[in-house]
């Protein structure tokens, strides 16, 4: 009898004790889970535009002048950003931006290197516009060839750090080459190269915010009341 009855509390521990070492397990799995979905869906306030004034001409044509000022984590204006005064011409404003993306499970794990997508946004053009007539705005010359003068490889408020990192400044200058050697993209732990421009109809006197996510979507957000301090 004193046999039995150890061989059945030996069989309630065993199993009580794998019932705690499952939840354990499943709970560990549900934090990795929340952790690489706060990973993906993770945003990075970008720039806020002011919308100044839509108008039409005597033949009909929009213009579209706005705003522009590049921004911190928490929407307040980055040190050194000066507000940038911008006309577009057409219904539409589109702004332009080139991605580096990263694989999946790099973003997925946060790397601390490739676990956001490299963006740069390029230019701003209207509907009635080619790309190539738009504005330029952060992009340097030595990638694209629409920089302001004294562009740098990687515009201070587009690095991850204070300094841009060798990934960085390596893979923005082969930037090209890996949008048409997908075997060299891969070795850098990259998805895809690419080119992305979000775009729509703007109101008047209203604001707009742009922000990414660490997979490269990139949000256009608004429109909503201004914030005074976009417009000094």
């Amino acid at each position: 009898m004193r046999i039995l009855s150890v061989l059945v509390w030996g069989t309630v521990l065993g199993l009580l004790g794998w019932f705690f070492h499952d939840m354990h397990e499943r709970r560990e799995e549900e934090r990795r889970l929340r952790r690489a979905v706060a990973a993906l869906t993770e945003e990075t306030p970008c720039a806020r535009i002011l919308v100044n004034a839509v108008e039409q001409d005597a033949q009909g044509r929009t213009r579209i002048s706005m705003s522009w000022l590049d921004t911190d984590a928490g929407w307040q204006p980055r040190p050194g950003a000066k507000i940038r005064d911008l006309v577009v011409h057409g219904k539409e404003a589109f702004f332009d931006s080139y991605q580096i993306v990263f694989d999946t499970e790099s973003v997925k794990e946060a790397d601390p290197l490739r676990g956001k997508t490299l963006t740069i946004f390029a230019r701003v053009y209207g509907s009635d516009q080619a790309p190539n007539n738009g504005t330029p705005l952060n992009m340097p010359a030595d990638v694209l060839g629409i920089a302001e003068e004294g562009g740098e490889l990687v515009p201070a408020h587009y690095r991850q750090g204070k300094e841009p990192t060798d990934l960085e400044t390596r893979l923005w200058s082969k930037f090209w080459d890996l949008c048409t050697d997908p075997e060299a993209a891969q070795l850098e732990g990259i998805r895809t190269v690419q080119g992305t421009a979000v775009h729509k109809p703007l109101v008047a006197q209203m604001e707009y915010r742009l922000s990414i996510n660490n997979q490269g979507q990139i949000f256009l957000d608004g429109p909503r009341k201004p914030d005074p301090f976009v417009k000094h």
